[in-house]
């Protein structure tokens, strides 16, 4: 039987889509090529935020934070974090991709560098980390999963694409806005194909079902497994079974 997904009743209204666009650090190097060390010293101006975009799960309109062509210039991406911040702040579940490694660390440190509010410690779902994880799939980028699932990736942006923003061209900057927005897009529409198959969200009480969200649990038994003791259930909705488990070893 094809797994249900449930994917509206489970996850929280206020679940945040979001992803951020940086530009690359400006470095004095002697010459390119790879494998190449670029020490810290080298570099004339660090990376910063030109870009953050955001949807609400229930909402078909993508919010787009964006930088006037001076603060691009001169790489000010404050005003952008600062409308960010209680935003993300007030989710009760964010998802991104590769955001755990990515995206909320550079919230955190921005939010450090402007002395604005911290950002909260939310509950989160990095959709790479789980594909990752759970998948034997040649690769985890969004393109890829895009490209899998729906036959259509994410909006090519080249090396060149970069550059004339980094000059600020806003022609460019448009064309990244687009960009960005497809790939917020993109992440929810993934996430909601991929639902029933992920692990249970951080917020899904182990006593509900991860796929149809119902309280209606038959409790199966239990099962030692090398990492501790499981309690095995099956949902007397729609007979999914699953397990969580009730005691860890060390």
């Amino acid at each position: 039987m094809a797994k249900r997904n449930k994917y509206d009743d489970v996850l929280p209204e206020k679940t945040l889509y979001f992803d951020i666009e940086t530009m690359p650090c400006v470095a004095l190097v002697w010459r390119p090529g790879y494998n190449i060390f670029v020490s810290s010293e080298a570099v004339l101006r660090p990376s910063w935020a030109c870009l953050i975009q955001y949807k609400w799960k229930n909402e078909d309109k993508v919010h787009i934070l964006s930088l006037t062509r001076d603060e691009l210039l001169a790489g000010d991406d404050k005003h952008i974090w600062e409308a960010f911040i209680p935003v993300y702040n007030s989710a009760n579940l964010v998802v991104t991709q590769n955001g755990k490694r990515f995206d909320v660390p550079w919230l955190q440190y921005r939010a450090m560098v402007h002395k604005l509010p911290s950002p909260l410690e939310q509950p989160q779902v990095d959709i790479k980390e789980q594909w990752a994880r759970k998948f034997a799939s040649p690769s985890n980028k969004l393109d890829w999963m895009g490209n899998t699932l729906f036959g259509q990736g994410k909006d090519p942006m080249s090396f060149g694409d970069w550059l004339a923003i980094h000059h600020g061209d806003m022609r460019a900057y448009k064309k990244m806005v687009t960009y960005g927005a497809k790939d917020v897009t993109l992440l929810q529409e993934v996430h909601k194909r991929c639902f029933p198959y992920l692990p249970r969200p951080p917020l899904v009480s182990p006593n509900m079902c991860p796929h149809c969200g119902s309280d209606k649990m038959y409790k199966n038994g239990t099962r030692i497994s090398s990492m501790g003791r499981k309690q095995r259930q099956l949902c007397l909705k729609c007979g999914t079974a699953s397990h969580y488990f009730i005691e860890r070893w060390n």
